[in-house]
């Protein structure tokens, strides 16, 4: 449990060049990774050990009844870089499965970087008004620019070409 876990110095260290490495200069502090790992965040941690038992990897992760949130999975970025961020993700949805989970959150697909995710099965992300499987439709999101207005149902070409420009497939007007 998160109670009884504990890093070491030398781990928040490497953890803290991982999301350096992963995110650039990045919105992340040192206290930001810490409540990551705080009872209000995460009750779980999964572990990944070499062969000589050193620490390569955590992914802290809120177990609920029904679900996992799976925050981030750290890991020594410069000596593991074949897959090793892909596996922690895939084993914990294994896990997850094992323990008759119904869902896994796997985070955010704000980049191109992210869409490893679409690999696992049963995967959706929320658009902003609806829980969406089509992957035209992340690709789309994902290629607009920072500067388009991010409420989509004012994006026309949005609505055109996932909606067939018909609002009515996503909202109900009633006039009382």
């Amino acid at each position: 449990t998160i109670d009884q876990f504990r890093f070491a110095q030398d781990d928040f260290e490497w953890m803290f060049e991982f999301v350096k490495d992963k995110a650039g200069n990045s919105k992340y502090s040192d206290s930001a990774v810490k409540r990551i790992f705080s009872k209000y965040m995460s009750n779980l941690v999964f572990v990944w050990k070499n062969k000589k038992d050193e620490v390569v990897g955590f992914a802290p992760v809120m177990e609920t009844e029904k679900s996992i949130y799976y925050w981030l999975g750290f890991y020594k970025s410069k000596k593991y870089v074949s897959g090793l961020g892909t596996r922690m993700m895939y084993e914990a949805l294994q896990w997850a499965r094992d323990n008759d989970k119904e869902f896994a959150y796997l985070g955010t697909v704000y980049t191109n970087a992210s869409l490893y995710k679409l690999n696992f099965d049963g995967w959706e992300f929320y658009n902003g008004f609806e829980w969406s499987d089509n992957k035209e439709q992340l690709k789309f999101l994902i290629g607009r620019s920072e500067t388009n207005d991010p409420e989509l149902l004012k994006d026309d070409e949005f609505v055109k070409r996932f909606y067939e420009g018909d609002t009515s497939k996503v909202l109900k007007v009633e006039k009382n």
